[in-house]
């Protein structure tokens, strides 16, 4: 508890330098890649919604940005309302964390930007997840994400089978181990999003990945810190042809989906328009002839 306590007390104190010693390299690389789709967007006062927010550790990496560029910042998780004291010592932002269990069918209005990060996987329903995800988009509003990338997981431990909703584990563990970028565009494809962008995020090959895990204790405290300090300002992200040819090198699957600003609609064939004019014509002349007679 006097644990728990001081954790809570360094987080709100030092912020982002404390982060960076009790969070691994992994959790800052994708923040980082949040921020780096951010400085492309145009406009201040973006307002960002954050699902699975964990520890809020995305809002001290926004709070980096100019003043002024993030207006608003809800954070959501299963218990996430405690973080509401830490927050204060950002400033600038309007900070607001919400109790929701993703599974439920939550809605907490719309924003500019949706961020979801190695999240989906723990879910049940994907599907169901992603059309909450574009629900809370504003119309031309992003949904970026990530989540684990299945063939790096299975180029790190051979034994990971195909996604099966069997394999679930409980306490913070995952439905499947990753997806591919096939499963991306697909989920993207079902509930109406655009994709603008499939990347690969984190690079770092097998052996390297698997060295890293075993260290434990201090010296995990000291390799973070030492990792992370190394990686600012380093970009450790693909897209397109570069992530496509070498999956296996990036942990994690991100993808920049775009909400579209007005509702698909499936245009009429002019050809079957034609076909069923013709076919009412014949009709009313059939009809005409038999009064006729």
């Amino acid at each position: 508890m006097m644990l728990r306590h001081l954790d809570r007390v360094l987080q709100k104190m030092v912020g982002l330098p404390y982060l960076f010693a009790t969070f691994d390299r992994d959790t800052h690389c994708r923040c980082r890649y949040l921020l780096h789709q951010l400085k492309a967007l145009d406009g201040e006062g973006l307002s960002v919604l954050d699902v699975g927010c964990g520890a809020g550790v995305a809002l001290h990496h926004l709070a980096t940005l100019e003043t002024g560029r993030i207006g608003r910042y809800v954070g959501l998780d299963r218990q996430a309302e405690h973080l509401n004291r830490r927050s204060r010592r950002v400033q600038g932002i309007n900070v607001t964390f919400h109790n929701v269990d993703l599974e439920d069918d939550w809605d907490v209005g719309v924003f500019d930007v949706v961020w979801c990060s190695e999240v989906i996987e723990h879910l049940n329903d994907d599907v169901g997840q992603m059309q909450k995800l574009l629900r809370a988009a504003r119309p031309g509003g992003l949904v970026m994400m990530t989540t684990p990338g299945l063939i790096f997981r299975r180029s790190v431990d051979r034994r990971n089978a195909p996604r099966q909703a069997s394999e679930a584990r409980h306490h913070g563990g995952a439905l499947r181990p990753g997806d591919l970028i096939d499963d991306m565009e697909r989920l993207a494809a079902r509930t109406g999003l655009i994709v603008e962008s499939i990347d690969g995020v984190i690079r770092v090959t097998p052996d390297a990945f698997k060295k890293r895990d075993k260290v434990q204790g201090p010296a995990r405290i000291i390799n973070n810190i030492k990792m992370n300090w190394r990686a600012q300002g380093r970009q450790d992200f693909a897209s397109g042809r570069r992530f496509r040819a070498e999956p296996e090198h990036y942990m994690s699957v991100g993808a920049i989906l775009r909400r579209p600003v007005d509702p698909i609609m499936i245009r009429p064939n002019p050809k079957a328009i034609a076909s069923r004019k013709l076919k009412r014509d014949r009709v009313s002349q059939d009809r005409a002839t038999m009064a006729v007679f």
